[in-house]
């Protein structure tokens, strides 16, 4: 009986014993973290720089190499984390969150246009996304809040892709790649990534009938990149 009584205080302790065991022997060094967070920071700016985003150093720190992976496939965080868009009036962003916002369901008029103020400080500011998570979720009665997070998420891509297209055409770029993200809920828009499309007027969308751009329709999540005249040659 006291054979079996060790043997199973052996059992219940030895995840214990092996844990203390490898934080003493099998510790990760200082260094190499240190070298992880520096890779993580230059792989962070590079992937904001592809967006033609001028990035401030003091928001790089944030990025870890364990973020990248979900950051390269939507890049919520270059919203967040630059001042972009200055050529474009901030009454012209406001009212381009606002039409976006017509989209939310649940959502009063005195609602719609809080929520496009908050969203315009935390696009061009750099604002806490947090106090309008925690608006949504409460206006709208949400069961979890990471629907709240969501549609935050959603509409700070739709105005970024707005915004983007509008200062490109400012600055004389008229023509951009369609590039369908892993995350885009609609199946066919993975047959336009790579498409060149006019700036100005968009793609055509037979089906529906009408011209659309990335981010345009609901539940769309595509990006896109400008491109020139030689990238284009180069494409074909």
């Amino acid at each position: 009986m006291k054979i079996f009584l060790i043997f199973l205080l052996i059992i219940i302790l030895l995840p214990f014993i092996l844990r203390i065991f490898v934080s003493l022997f099998f510790r990760v060094p200082e260094g190499y973290k240190l070298q992880k967070k520096k890779e993580g920071e230059e792989k962070a700016k590079q992937l904001l720089e592809k967006q033609g985003n001028k990035i401030e150093e003091k928001f790089i720190s944030q990025f870890s190499p364990e973020t990248l992976i979900e950051e390269e496939k939507f890049m919520s965080a270059f919203t967040l984390n630059t001042k972009p868009f200055s050529e474009i009036p901030d009454d012209t962003k406001i009212k381009i969150i606002l039409e976006n916002t017509k989209s939310i369901e649940g959502l009063s008029e005195e609602d719609r246009l809080f929520f496009a103020k908050t969203l315009y400080d935390i696009i061009v500011e750099g604002n806490p996304a947090r106090s309008l998570i925690d608006f949504l979720f409460e206006k709208l009665n949400l069961k979890f809040k990471k629907n709240a997070e969501q549609i935050v998420r959603n509409q700070m891509h739709k105005a970024y892709c707005k915004f983007h297209r509008l200062e490109l055409l400012h600055c004389e770029v008229k023509k951009a790649k369609w590039i369908f993200l892993g995350n885009c809920s609609i199946e066919k828009h993975k047959f336009l990534n790579g498409i060149i499309f006019n700036l100005e007027t968009g793609f055509y969308d037979d089906e529906l009938n009408k011209y659309i751009f990335p981010a345009d329709l609901e539940n769309c999540d595509c990006d896109f990149v400008a491109v020139n005249d030689f990238d284009e040659y180069e494409d074909k």
